[in-house]
């Protein structure tokens, strides 16, 4: 089985400039419901991590592949997926050493700087991150 690999510029749209939001929805749809359904069991184990700067954090499941989560502000460098129809291993990553996704967040319309979180473990498997800024988490 030989390995396919893709920039995140062959997962743009034809006669479009932006990436495929509609895949980029369904992604993060995914790893949001995967950890929402642990987070939402009191019975799940966590493991804090104490990382330093310039950490990644692995993870993934059979199907798909997070190597590189940056611990300093949560992107996402690079993920794989397992590609029945290519019979390998697809690869998106940021264009030029940028992130694939770069999480932000917006309180009164202002963007809230999401610096050094506080990451642990669910399941020994699942990184969690945890943030408090200006009475907000």
């Amino acid at each position: 089985m030989g390995f396919h690999a893709c920039s995140f510029g062959t997962l743009l749209r034809r006669g479009s400039s932006g990436p495929s939001f509609r895949f980029l929805r369904v992604l993060f749809l995914l790893l949001f419901l995967s950890s929402s359904v642990l987070l939402a069991l009191d019975t799940s184990s966590r493991e804090p991590l104490n990382l330093k700067p310039g950490d990644v954090l692995p993870t993934g499941n059979q199907w798909i592949a997070l190597p590189e989560i940056r611990a300093d502000d949560g992107a996402l460098m690079s993920f794989n997926v397992l590609s029945m129809r290519d019979r390998g291993l697809l690869q998106v990553s940021g264009e030029g050493g940028s992130p694939v996704l770069q999480p932000y967040f917006q309180a009164d319309g202002k963007q809230v700087p999401f610096l050094n979180p506080a990451w642990e473990l669910i399941e020994y498997w699942i990184p969690s991150a945890h943030l408090t800024r200006m009475a907000w988490r």
